[in-house]
């Protein structure tokens, strides 16, 4: 049996000092002959892949968004409030999941910074994989837990 080892470190975009960005270091392990992969690595490998353009929306803030949650597998994505950018959301990190966890609406637009390929992730999908993968449900908590540090810092 091999150990997983999940590695977080933060970056900070110079023109918003409060806002970082958590990037997973994922190792690759093997146990009883079956590969796995760590944190958010399988984005590239979902069968419901969808290319956004750059300046296209992915959804807006107030959308209904119970119904999938995305991972970006390509290029990057801006979540944003009105003007602000919040985030930048790079390869192998996901967002949307707030909706989906919660059953409210977007809390905030996504659009597309560059040309993408963003992995949709549907609620039977996210359960399965809370489920099946331990490790996938404790980083999509380290997410969670660190947006909402962000959101509360002074």
């Amino acid at each position: 049996m091999s150990t997983i080892l999940v590695l977080n470190r933060f970056h900070i975009d110079a023109r918003y000092p409060h806002v970082t960005n958590v990037q997973s270091f994922t190792a690759k392990v093997s146990y009883q002959g079956y590969a796995f992969m760590t944190t958010f690595e399988f984005l590239r490998r979902e069968p419901d892949i969808r290319d956004y353009k750059k300046g296209q929306t992915v959804f807006k803030q107030g959308d209904p968004g119970s119904d999938c949650m995305f991972g970006v597998v390509e290029g990057a994505i801006d979540i944003k409030i009105g003007a602000e950018t919040l985030e930048r959301v790079h390869p192998t990190h996901v967002f949307g999941e707030m909706a989906l966890i919660d059953q409210r609406p977007r809390s905030a637009t996504a659009i597309a910074a560059a040309d993408s390929r963003v992995a949709v992730i549907n609620k039977k999908r996210f359960l399965h994989l809370v489920e099946a993968t331990p490790h996938f449900a404790l980083s999509m908590m380290q997410v969670i837990t660190e947006r909402l540090r962000r959101a509360s810092a002074p």
